[in-house]
């Protein structure tokens, strides 16, 4: 299916104030999007230069008001501003989500008092024992 179609059969099942969102990976694509309804055009795993791209695509065509455009997919603090200059509404990053550090943490139950059946919880560090 093209993405014209996808989109048409997308907003014929959905309700008139659900956003619907297309992913894609070429401005020509995005474009596609937008001249079907798209709401919101994610451009995922490009280079920011492909972003720049298909915005200016959009404004060329008279849809850069009516979508609003994702860049997504690799992006990293080092280079978070240079997506940022390409004229996209939001840029979103995993990258805190997929580079964080876990917490090793566990979740220990101990009596406090013996023989009155009082328990205490408490976090401690490390593997649960």
């Amino acid at each position: 299916d093209s993405v014209e179609e996808a989109v048409r059969r997308v907003k014929e099942g959905v309700s008139f104030t659900k956003k619907v969102e297309v992913e894609v990976s070429r401005a020509e694509d995005a474009l596609a999007a937008a001249r079907a309804g798209a709401d919101v055009v994610m451009l995922d795993n490009v280079p920011p230069s492909e972003v720049r791209r298909a915005v200016e695509e959009l404004r060329k065509a008279g849809l850069r008001d009516r979508v609003i455009v994702e860049a997504s997919g690799g992006i990293t603090p080092e280079n978070l501003e240079e997506y940022a200059g390409t004229g996209a509404d939001v840029v979103s990053s995993s990258y805190m989500t997929f580079r964080s550090l876990a917490v090793d943490m566990s979740l220990e139950i101990r009596e406090v008092l013996r023989g009155r059946g009082r328990k205490s919880v408490g976090l401690k560090r490390g593997k649960p024992s």
